[in-house]
């Protein structure tokens, strides 16, 4: 069942409740799974930067589901799409536990952007503002997983990939949003190049290079998450209501119309 509201169109509740602007001011999408998997082609195995992620690449582990990304028309943010990742952990001990960013990990995804995958040219050029903002939707009952982002920073022909610090993922079957600041270099650690300002973001035009994924102590060995409309702003933070919000101002609103009735 889809928690979020959508009998009720959002714009029609800003007017209602009197907000003012209208909710997707300054926010672009770059991918809504409506219509198929939009940059996310990739199998979640794709990347040789995963870590304990099945199918491992050197060490496949026997009986180990591979883990897999699938549009899914069951479960959206908004429109009539997501895409569900379900992530099983590989268990063999030889394999590197995730040093980054920011502590270890029980396991680490890159879930790799672009038509060919990892590459600028096939990603969509966002806007570095010195206010720009990206983030992107996770509903999930599953507990201890967290979400980040890698951007690609190509600075003076240098080509850096810097990654997020990491949010904690809520487990409560709602849809949230994770958002991440690029002028901000506290929220930024280098993840790979030759950045001489590492954490910093600076280039004019960036790309997002993949969403980034961590399971922590307590992590299951396979979980499973939806993920939808990743977006940017170029003038703030990502102002379009939670879930819970819009459900809770819906009802408000159609009480104070049935009360003015």
């Amino acid at each position: 069942m889809n928690l979020r509201l959508s009998t009720i169109p959002a714009l029609c509740l800003t007017t209602l409740l009197g907000v003012t602007g209208h909710i997707h001011a300054a926010t672009f999408t770059i991918d809504d799974f409506n219509a198929d998997e939009g940059h996310f082609v990739s199998a979640p195995g794709f990347s040789g930067s995963n870590r304990r992620v099945a199918p491992h690449l050197t060490s496949p582990g026997a009986g180990i589901a591979p883990s897999t990304a699938d549009r899914s028309a069951l479960e959206f943010f908004e429109g009539s799409g997501s895409q569900k990742l379900v992530i099983n952990r590989e268990t063999d001990p030889s394999l590197p536990a995730p040093t980054f960013p920011s502590g270890p990990g029980e396991w680490f995804l890159r879930h790799v952007s672009g038509s060919t995958p990892g590459s600028p040219a096939f990603n969509t050029p966002i806007p570095n503002t010195g206010n720009t903002w990206v983030g992107y939707w996770v509903k999930t009952t599953s507990a201890n997983i967290e979400a980040g982002i890698i951007i690609d920073d190509t600075t003076a022909g240098l080509n850096n990939h810097e990654i997020a610090v990491f949010q904690p993922i809520l487990g409560d079957g709602m849809w949230h949003l994770y958002q991440f600041e690029l002028a901000n270099p506290a929220s930024w650690e280098l993840f790979a190049g030759t950045q001489p300002d590492p954490g910093a973001i600076n280039g004019p035009t960036v790309t997002i290079d993949s969403l980034a994924f961590r399971g922590v102590s307590g992590v299951l060995d396979s979980v499973e998450f939806y993920v939808d409309t990743l977006v940017y702003s170029d003038s703030g933070p990502i102002t379009v209501p939670e879930p819970s919000a819009l459900t809770f101002a819906g009802l408000g609103a159609l009480a104070l119309l049935r009360r003015k009735r």
